[in-house]
Parts: structure tokens; C-alpha cells; sequence
């Protein structure tokens, strides 16, 4: 089995074992665009102009066909591929078909999306939850972390959304059923990953209180608190700072049933159009 990894660093492997070899940094985004992309057909001219528009059109086109004859080399590892005959060049159009044999953790993790998400569905999340959890599991890190195109960006904020939406989805089951530590532990995956989406701190802390852990909750605060004013220059929003008063004076203990019910039951929204504080400061 071949295996790409693009949720985090590029990594392509056969068997658990790392594939060294260099493909360069405009080659590396070529592998990635055709990874992710598989099945589409791509022209030549728009390739070579995508990764090597900085070289004239000739080299521009050598380049292009070095990169996919180091790809296909790439492939023909994997002895199933047949010395990659996958990857398929016709004229001026390119193809990177899918197989059996290729294993893409961005194609799998948009599968077990699609399967959780489906409006036609009639099962309940927590009866998927095996496959949520290997989803959220799954999740490395940004898509093509260190890269910067373009066309990257704009698929690691889809990647990134579907994420943070199979984590809430997860944190909520957890808290619902009791089970606070590993409910705190994915929400601190979540703040990892988007230090500054607010409600989600507000739910690690109501977490933390519920898991008897009220000191760590004033304590987490205080340091997201000074980060968010070094980074953002602005306070949290009211009702964050409404909560870390009623944690510090011990008020909450007086609704901290209806405020669980509250903040778990509608967790799940919170990454469906809406985003953290920082994206709508820019």
C-alpha cells in the first residue's frame, strides 16, 4: 500500500516505510495538487504555468515533465502500481487516477465527513461514533503544513472546518454522556488547532468545572485571556467574561447542570458559520 499524507507534512510512504526521495518544493505542490485532485483531468499548459510560471514556457514544460516523471517513479514503488501506470499523460491533458492499491488521508477523511454528515441519514451521531473518532483522530494538522499557494490555503480552510465540525460533534457526545476527560481532551485539540474560536473555550471551561477541575478552568482562562490580548488586542467577549466571573465566584455551581445542557447540546453549531474571532478581525 502506498500511503500520502497531506494533513500535516507531505509524506508519502509504502508499507510504513518513508519515502526520501526529493522531489523539490514546486514538484512537492505539483504531487500534492495531483493527490488531492485525483481523477481530474489537468492540461499541461495550466500545470506548468501553476507551479513553474516564474521559468520561461520551455523550461517551464521541462520542468513540469521532470516532476512527473519523478511522481510516477514515486508510484512504481508500490509494485501493484505497475510502474504507475496511473498516472496517465495524453496530449496535452494529465490524469492521476485513483486505485486500490493508493491509500490518500485526505480523500479517506473526506469520506468518513460525507458519511457523518449525510442529510439523509436517519442514525444518530453517537450510533457513528467509532468512525467520527477515527476521523477526528486522523486529523495530523494543516493541509500541506508550510505550504502557502493559493489553491492550498483555500483547501486547508475546507479541511479545517470539516475538522473543527467532527471534533464539536465529538466533544458534544462525550459531555452529553458523562465523559468528561476525553471530552476535555478534544476540546483542547480544537483550541489547538483555532486558539481563537471563543465559544470553544467557553465549553473547555464549563468541561473543566464539571470534571472538578474549577482552579484549572481559572487558570486556562487567565492564560488564553493575556494571549488574546497580545494577539488580538481586545478583550473577550461578554458573555465569556460573564462565565469566568460566575466560575471564580462559585455562582455556577448553582446552573451548572442547564449551563452543560446549554453549551453541549448546541456545540455542535458552533463551527457551522461561525468562525474564530481572529478571522473576522482580518
Amino acid at each position: 500500500m502506498l500511503s500520502v499524507r497531506m494533513l500535516g507534512v507531505f509524506s508519502i510512504s509504502v508499507d510504513g516505510e518513508r519515502l526520501t526521495e526529493d522531489v523539490g518544493p514546486s514538484g512537492r505542490q505539483l504531487c500534492g495538487f495531483l493527490f488531492e485532485y485525483m481523477g481530474r483531468v489537468h492540461r499541461r499548459e495550466r500545470l506548468a504555468d501553476q507551479f513553474w510560471g516564474h521559468l520561461d514556457p520551455e523550461r517551464a514544460r521541462a520542468a513540469l515533465n521532470t516532476a512527473l516523471w519523478r511522481l510516477r517513479k514515486l508510484l512504481s514503488r508500490d509494485p501493484k502500481s505497475q510502474g504507475g501506470q496511473n498516472l496517465r499523460s495524453q496530449g496535452s491533458e494529465i490524469v492521476l487516477e485513483p486505485a486500490c492499491w493508493l491509500d490518500v488521508d485526505t480523500h479517506c477523511f473526506d469520506a468518513a465527513m460525507k458519511e457523518l454528515f449525510d442529510p439523509r441519514s436517519s442514525a444518530p451521531m453517537s450510533a457513528r461514533l467509532p468512525v467520527l473518532e477515527a476521523a477526528v483522530q486522523s486529523y495530523a494538522g494543516p493541509f500541506l503544513d508550510g505550504e502557502d499557494a493559493d489553491w492550498v490555503l483555500e483547501e486547508r480552510e475546507r479541511l479545517h472546518s470539516l475538522y473543527v465540525r467532527a471534533a464539536s460533534e465529538l466533544v458534544s457526545i462525550y459531555g452529553l454522556s458523562d465523559r468528561h476527560e476525553e471530552a476535555i481532551a478534544t476540546a483542547r485539540r480544537i483550541i489547538v488547532a483555532d486558539p481563537f474560536r471563543e465559544s470553544t473555550f467557553r465549553k473547555l471551561a464549563i468541561l473543566l468545572v464539571l470534571n472538578g477541575q474549577r482552579g484549572d478552568a481559572l487558570r486556562q482562562y487567565e492564560r488564553w485571556r493575556s494571549m488574546f490580548r497580545r494577539e488580538l488586542g481586545i478583550e473577550p467577549m461578554p458573555q465569556t467574561l460573564r462565565l469566568a466571573d460566575e466560575i471564580r465566584s462559585g455562582r455556577i455551581f448553582e446552573h451548572l447542570d442547564a449551563l452543560k445542557m446549554e453549551a453541549l447540546s448546541d456545540f455542535r453549531h458552533d463551527s457551522v458559520g461561525q468562525g474564530s474571532r481572529a478571522e473576522f478581525m482580518r
